[in-house]
């Protein structure tokens, strides 16, 4: 259904199978070529960012290979047919909604060249009684955690851990700046700091590339953060939430592996190298977590938390499986 049939001229199925099909870019750039964009071809023929190339390719074998079963082409499908790999893959693979989308997206370039619109003719929407539920997240208290970093674990700072450290200064720089965790992974190391250490500034590393970010488009991301000092004073307690305070402790404690280590974050066993961008989430889920297994009954009188409330994120397993 929706898939036209092999013409004569059409390649053999043989060659589109799951074993010798051309790889999604190579598919692209044939396409391309076609069009007589030959100078263009390898450039628009390759993804911005190069760690989506392996993740396209990986299902280009698999839509080939489903048309094969068909006795049908790839480059001949059609609307419907597309509609009903999708639907194929929602009802008899049981993929996610954002997997299928993923397919999509690998998709899109390809029937772009036959003109074949994936992207506005196929609505992926499906009834919201038909998606997969995704497990609760229990709610969790940013005062507990806030009050947690004060504690003996990481105060006085200088004589906290390194990864203590780490984690104290990923929190409050999450926590100010809002940003994802892509770019927390590509700050830099080279961070510049205002007279008397009153802000600092961070920026991303030369070689990050935002998911969105086009080809050519090198515009410059920074932003400053002032140091609570500047806000509350001589107050003690509040100075320890310092971001600032705790970056500069990190620059510090991780300046040997400078200019070797461009990125913020580095790892604390020698040697050290940059941190995975899953291990910028754990992190942060360990902060969070962490608060609530060593809460005490002061602290949940004075930030009005229930007991079970703190227990459940205490126990949870998707804090410890990020």
């Amino acid at each position: 259904m929706g898939l036209s049939a092999l013409p004569a001229s059409s390649p053999p199925l043989s060659q589109v199978s799951r074993v010798t099909s051309p790889s999604h870019v190579e598919t692209l750039q044939a396409s391309l070529l076609k069009e007589a964009f030959h100078d263009g071809c390898y450039i628009y023929g390759r993804p911005v960012i190069q760690s989506f190339a392996g993740v396209y390719q990986a299902k280009w074998p698999v839509f080939c290979g489903w048309c094969e079963s068909r006795g049908c082409h790839p480059m001949l499908a059609s609307v419907m047919g597309l509609a009903d790999l999708f639907l194929f893959l929602w009802d008899m693979k049981h993929l996610s909604l954002l997997c299928i989308r993923g397919y999509r997206s690998a998709l899109i370039p390809i029937f772009w060249q036959a003109g074949l619109d994936v992207s506005q003719d196929l609505d992926m929407s499906a009834p919201k009684s038909a998606l997969p539920c995704s497990p609760h997240i229990p709610a969790w208290d940013l005062s507990l955690a806030l009050r947690y970093l004060m504690k003996s674990r990481y105060e006085p700072l200088h004589l906290a851990s390194l990864r203590d450290i780490a984690l104290k200064s990923l929190f409050l720089l999450a926590f100010a700046s809002a940003h994802q965790v892509s770019k927390l992974h590509g700050l830099s190391a080279e961070v510049s700091h205002s007279k008397g250490w009153s802000s600092m500034t961070f920026s991303l590393t030369p070689d990050f590339v935002a998911k969105t970010q086009l080809p050519g488009d090198e515009s410059k991301f920074n932003f400053t953060i002032p140091a609570l000092t500047e806000y509350v004073g001589d107050s003690e307690g509040d100075r320890l939430l310092c971001l600032v305070r705790a970056i500069r402790e990190y620059l510090h404690r991780t300046r040997d592996c400078r200019p070797r280590c461009s990125h913020l974050f580095v790892t604390d066993p020698e040697p050290q190298h940059v941190v995975h961008p899953h291990t910028i989430s754990h992190w942060i889920c360990q902060v969070i977590q962490r608060a609530h297994e060593d809460v005490s009954e002061e602290d949940m009188r004075l930030v009005q938390v229930k007991a079970h409330e703190v227990r459940a994120v205490a126990t949870s397993a998707l804090f410890r499986k990020i």
